[in-house]
């Protein structure tokens, strides 16, 4: 009995310890993404300049109605 309660205790540390490292990997690379110039339509990242994918999502970024610049190219 104390086997089975045992194994159910070490489980659920494991399933926690997994989900916080997730977590703690998603805001390290949120936080590392880049300056913002290309923002994601469908999570609203930014991602760095020249960017075709989102950094997060992987979606295709927008090229928008500037065709792929970004509006400090327009200038």
């Amino acid at each position: 009995m104390v086997t089975g309660s045992m194994t159910m205790i070490v489980v659920v540390l494991v399933v926690l310890l997994f989900a916080a490292g997730m977590w703690l990997l998603r805001c390290a690379f949120r936080s590392s993404e880049g300056d913002g110039t290309r923002v994601c339509s469908s999570c609203k990242n930014g991602n760095r300049d020249g960017a075709r994918f989102c950094a997060r999502c992987g979606k295709p970024l927008d090229d928008g109605p500037l065709g792929g610049a970004s509006l400090d190219d327009t200038v």
